[in-house]
């Protein structure tokens, strides 16, 4: 992966297969990292390999207890 590509990489309709299918595959996956206030890094390796990595966030707040309707028999 060369720079103008990481640059691109997640925007809309991007690609770097030349006349193949566009979509938002990496657009929406970014959306949805930064929806949850998460983030993702791009890197190139040494030998030309390519690192993603995508950290999400844990969560701070506790869930409160499920609230279970009544169950009422026979009406």
């Amino acid at each position: 992966m060369d720079d103008t590509v990481k640059e691109s990489m997640f925007e809309p309709f991007y690609t770097d297969k030349y006349g193949k299918d566009r979509g938002f595959g990496l657009t929406v996956v970014y959306g949805l990292v930064h929806a949850h206030k998460s983030f993702i890094e791009v890197f190139k390796e040494p030998l030309g390999g390519t690192c993603v990595d995508v950290y999400l966030s844990a969560r701070q707040d506790t869930p409160s207890a499920a609230k279970v309707p009544p169950v009422f028999e026979g009406a």
